[in-house]
């Protein structure tokens, strides 16, 4: 098995990715010392990533807020027989890392919501059920970006 591994430094490039898809997984510390993983839809902007969580949702309960987190979207691809020999594969990750805070500035939180609305609503002018949902966001301090291939 052969593998290659290149980091990407183009800020375009990962922006755009991010932009393109259309789930991740939130990962954060519990109680300082187990990790916990949740996947989530949400909105990158800004250099940020922005999401929506149930109030009520164990995952809100367990997050320190404030605290350090990361979100890492992965996407995957099966690609064309490689040199006629073995099926080859292509992997695109990147991951923002930084404090996760709620979002509490009703101008973002409007703003926020109408283009996660226009991002993953199928039908125009549709509102949802956010009473008992927070956003959230990763105030980006770094991202990172890498693309594997592999046969």
């Amino acid at each position: 098995m052969h593998r290659k591994i290149s980091y990407i430094r183009d800020l375009e490039i990962i922006e755009k990715e991010l932009n393109d898809s259309s789930g991740g997984i939130l990962a954060f510390n519990v109680d300082g010392e187990k990790a916990m993983q949740y996947t989530t839809t949400f909105l990158y902007l800004d250099k940020n990533i922005y999401f929506f969580l149930d109030k009520d949702d164990e995952v809100f309960e367990k997050i320190n807020f404030n605290g350090f987190a990361s979100f890492t979207i992965l996407k995957d691809e099966r690609l064309k027989k490689n040199r006629g020999k073995e099926d080859s594969y292509y992997l695109f990750s990147a991951t923002v890392l930084g404090p996760i805070k709620v979002v509490d500035e009703k101008k973002t939180i409007d703003d926020i919501k109408h283009k996660f609305l226009s991002k993953y609503s199928l039908k125009k002018n549709s509102e949802t059920k956010s009473a008992q949902r927070e956003l959230v966001m990763i105030d980006s301090e770094e991202i990172q970006a890498a693309e594997e291939e592999g046969v």
